[in-house]
């Protein structure tokens, strides 16, 4: 591959800003930086030197010192003091170097990796900051996240370490680390602490003596203890830590709630006392990773470090752990100049190239396989690039790749103003106009629960004409029923699409205070486009506020199309039995079913390689198809699903004309009596704003 074309745009550690990590070109000498772990493997000890002797005293004290403070080596490259305690009093699970293929505990390597990630932590301490990341499988961040709660347990008084995950297992896991770490300390250095209680999830240094016949607690009295957030987003609440690690955040789907009661645990007032380590694996991301990334996409909301996106230099990511950093092994693409090298050298500098092209060499030959998923799979598992590591591995009903691509353009510079924010006005005797809105459009999925959910009619593309002719333009919407609600994440959302191209051509997805002013800026927006709309109808209040306002002409009748394929019955539990939708888990699917059509299909007049895909101008509904799944609330995918079964109701129905037999619909005196007037009217019925 050339690798001159895609390097800028790699994630790469001279991007990674000076004041947070001391820039290294070229490590040597390193393993001066474990001489006391590879001691200790020959050794099977750390000192030869007999206990309470000066001599072994002063050997423990250095090693503290080395643990608090770091190591330089000869070359004049420190390391931090966690960095030092990690190679040299951590052991993890490795390959074994006898050519066996069998795992053995051992301590780290050095790697490059490692250096900055320690370097960041040591920054975010020392400047109240914390850090967001996302990585390649087989990295160890786990073991590192255990190595942090290690050392902060047996050299820091009163500290507090959290763990916490959104399943038990995951924490568990990292816990039992520290656990397996801290017994290593006791059984060979000076370092140990006793532990009251030590248990599974919970342990504490101290220990209980006897003081003129009262029982009184001595020791460091640091504590670690691993938390679930599964259903209880304020798992932390009442707690305080130093850290706070928050392992797979990637299938964390409350991440910002439960970050936002948690962050407390590490500040004291407006100051931060503590950090948070949220990472997340690119091979574990599930529908939850939406509220990950956005966490990773805008870390400064959340005060985490920033970094530059490679691809995009107006835009701050979190710290992305790239697949090529620390990558084992030989490089094995035959094609590449660098076939047979180390990907890694015997110093721990990552050759990043060497990396790539033996990852571009397992795709290539993955693309072959005859598992569609497997070489998805592999790009989820080992990403070059960080939107790689969010792509969901999950099977999906829509193909989402295509959204993701069509995501990351729309969110390059030349598409920031795609759409613009109107409101429509209405006089007492009906007329129609229209003003630039004051409020912003809901351009965030998922929406947060701080954030303003009223939103405003979003204008994609004009009406092709002033008076559209009746038809060309069709419309969905999810309704609501209940007024506005602060917790809800349930918002409205109608798209107005032309009828023959396919095209989304206006939006408005949002919650007012009142449902009727939701109803109302809707049927404002389908007069503006002389549009019918499909409606979703197992809520009521859509069809009681229409008829009301004498608009039922802009409500279809229940498609034709789901009636002759059995789709729907013609009753329903709620709402109305004539206009709209009922929806069911079969209408459900069958929306889905073309959704997945019309994203797959050429565009109309575009060349063959741009799909409808391509031309979706709203991102925050390419987001909803990208992580959906059956219980996520997204109502734009609703509403699209609305617009597309009216669409193929349309074109069936068209199908199945007989010309010879067919009657001018417009000449019907039902049609006469509810639409011809308004056609006749509709040129004084709208009357523009020209200063738009």
């Amino acid at each position: 591959m050339n690798n001159d074309i895609i390097s800028e745009h790699l994630f790469r550690f001279d991007n990674i800003p000076k004041e947070y990590v001391p820039y290294v070109d070229k490590f040597s000498n390193s393993n001066e930086f474990r001489e006391r772990a590879l001691f200790f493997k020959k050794e099977k000890c750390y000192t030869k030197y007999a206990r309470n002797t000066f001599q072994y005293k002063e050997f423990w004290k250095e090693e503290r010192r080395r643990c608090l403070e770091g190591f330089i080596n000869s070359k004049g490259i420190k390391i931090t003091g966690q960095h030092y305690f990690y190679l040299n009093y951590v052991q993890i699970l490795l390959d074994a170097d006898d050519g066996s293929k069998r795992k053995i505990k051992d301590f780290p390597k050095f790697v490059d990796l490692d250096y900055y990630y320690f370097h960041l932590l040591d920054y975010c301490r020392a400047n109240e900051k914390s850090l967001v990341s996302v990585k390649g499988r087989r990295q160890g961040w786990s073991y590192k996240a255990s190595g942090v709660g290690s050392h902060e347990f047996n050299f820091y008084r009163d500290s507090g370490t959290i763990i916490g995950a959104y399943l038990s297992d995951y924490s568990s896991n990292t816990m039992k680390m520290v656990l397996d770490n801290c017994n290593f300390l006791n059984t060979y250095t000076e370092f140990g602490r006793i532990r009251n209680p030590d248990t599974q999830d919970y342990i504490k240094a101290r220990y209980q003596v006897d003081v003129e016949g009262k029982k009184v607690w001595k020791g460091l009295m640091s504590s670690v203890e691993a938390i679930t957030f599964k259903d209880r987003p304020s798992a932390g609440v009442g707690r305080t830590a130093s850290w706070l690690i928050l392992d797979e955040s990637g299938i964390f789907p409350n991440i910002i709630e439960a970050y936002g009661l948690s962050e407390p645990l590490i500040k004291d007032g407006s100051n931060y006392t503590g950090v948070c380590i949220m990472f997340g694996s690119s091979d574990n991301m599930e529908t939850g990773s939406i509220h990950f990334k956005k966490i990773f996409t805008e870390p400064s909301l959340y005060n985490m470090l920033e970094f530059i996106d490679p691809k995009n230099s107006d835009r701050k990511i979190g710290f992305f752990s790239a697949a090529y950093f620390g990558r084992w092994g030989k490089c094995k693409n035959k094609t590449s100049p660098y076939y047979g090298q180390d990907m890694v050298d015997e110093n721990g500098n990552s050759n990043i190239f060497a990396a790539i092209d033996d990852l571009i060499a397992n795709r290539e030959k993955l693309k072959k396989s005859p598992d569609p998923m497997a070489y998805r799979n592999f790009v989820t598992q080992f990403p070059i690039y960080w939107e790689e590591a969010f792509l969901i591995s999950a099977k999906s009903p829509f193909p989402t790749y295509l959204a993701e691509e069509r995501l990351a353009d729309l969110e390059t510079k030349s598409h920031l103003n795609i759409g613009q924010a109107v409101k429509f006005n209405m006089t007492e005797d009906g007329v129609l106009s229209r003003e630039i809105s004051i409020r912003e459009p809901i351009k965030d999925f998922p929406i947060s629960r701080a954030a303003s959910k009223e939103g405003c009619i979003e204008i994609f593309e004009e009406p092709y004409q002033e008076n559209p002719a009746w038809g060309t333009y069709i419309a969905g919407i999810d309704p609501y029923d209940d007024d506005y609600a602060e917790n809800s994440e349930s918002l409205g959302s109608t798209l107005v699409m032309h009828a023959l191209t396919g095209r989304i051509v206006a939006e408005y997805t949002g919650r007012p205070e009142t449902a009727k002013q939701y109803y109302e800026n809707v049927r404002r927006l389908l007069i503006y486009y002389n549009a019918i709309t499909n409606y979703e109808n197992n809520k009521k209040g859509l069809f009681g506020f229409f008829e009301q306002k004498n608009s039922l002409y802009l409500l279809c009748d229940t498609p034709k199309i789901l009636k002759d394929t059995q789709i729907v019955k013609t009753t329903y539990t709620s709402g109305n039995q004539s206009k709209g939708t009922g929806t069911t888990e079969a209408v459900n699917i069958y929306g889905n079913e073309l959704i997945k059509t019309w994203m797959l299909e050429q565009a109309q007049g575009q060349n063959d390689n741009i799909t409808n895909t391509m031309l979706i101008p709203s991102k925050p509904l390419l987001k909803e198809i990208i992580y959906w799944n059956p219980k996520l609330n997204a109502d734009r995918v609703s509403a699209l699903r609305m617009v597309l079964i009216l669409k193929e109701d349309r074109f069936k129905l068209t199908q199945n004309i007989d010309t010879d037999k067919y009657e001018d619909i417009s000449k019907h005196k039902f049609f006469a009596k509810h639409f011809t007037n308004y056609e006749s009217n509709r040129s004084s019925y709208i009357k523009l704003n020209n200063n738009f």
